[in-house]
């Protein structure tokens, strides 16, 4: 369209967003861990200090929502804070847009491969990330 002034005007069907769109198609779908293989996540910091977390299927998520497969009670956490995910052979840690960041051996990501023994800190917890893969695990 254009103005008396010759000035053109361009309507855009949404308003831009400065948040990061991400779409995880397969990825995001729960799936049995490969046979063989153990997660366990162990907090060493923070207010659940040696509680452990088995995980059984991926992706699971983390936050302090009760919708959330690992809710864990921790005010500097967002409400959904990351995910861990399995794409063979790796495990993957993705900070899903957290206020407070996410965080892996202390480096902010957004999104990283894990391996065991790693740290992990979401909010003012920090878990280390144990796996086993048995026999029967691809990798």
């Amino acid at each position: 369209m254009e103005t008396p002034q010759g000035l053109e005007i361009k309507f855009m069907s949404a308003p831009p967003t400065d948040q990061e769109i991400t779409q995880l198609g397969d990825d995001a779908k729960a799936k049995e861990l490969p046979e063989g293989t153990i997660i366990l996540l162990r907090v060493l910091e923070g207010n659940e200090v040696g509680r452990g977390y088995q995980i059984n299927k991926v992706p699971v998520t983390m936050g302090r929502d009760a919708l959330c497969d690992l809710s864990i009670t921790d005010g500097r956490m967002s409400r959904q804070h990351a995910m861990i995910f399995y794409y063979s052979p790796d495990f993957y840690l993705k900070d899903l847009g957290s206020t407070n960041g996410s965080f892996v051996n202390d480096k902010r990501i957004k999104q990283e491969v894990i391996k065991n023994g790693d740290h992990v800190k979401v909010g003012s917890t920090t878990m280390e990330f144990i796996v086993t893969m048995g026999e029967g695990a691809a990798g």
